[in-house]
């Protein structure tokens, strides 16, 4: 199975959704590390696929979504365990590249 990612095009203020290979022939510019996110093969409750970088509220927790020793984490808590305790009621509120603001909240 290919690995699916989102990359942060600085230039045109848009997102490139793919494989690296697919996405990569798009970019404007040279790419840092920070700007390639993961897809982490959830969706929201409107389903919206869930990126790292992302920004979700889920019941009364409210984080960014992190990748840490091969797993995605709200905050300092399980993605996956969140998603099922919550029967994927996890909504997307926005992302550290469209909505920076948020890191401050979250």
């Amino acid at each position: 199975m290919t690995k699916k990612f989102r990359i942060w095009d600085h230039q045109l203020k848009l997102f490139w959704i793919g494989s690296i290979r697919e996405i990569f022939g798009h970019l404007s510019a040279d790419i840092s590390d920070n700007q390639i996110q993961q897809y982490t093969g959830l969706t929201d409750s409107q389903g919206v696929e869930i990126y790292e970088g992302d920004f979700v509220k889920a019941g009364a927790i409210k984080g960014k979504i992190n990748f840490y020793k091969s797993a995605y984490y709200i905050n300092e808590q399980l993605l996956i365990d969140v998603y099922v305790l919550l029967a994927g009621n996890i909504k997307i509120i926005g992302n550290i590249f469209q909505t920076p603001e948020l890191l401050e909240k979250c």
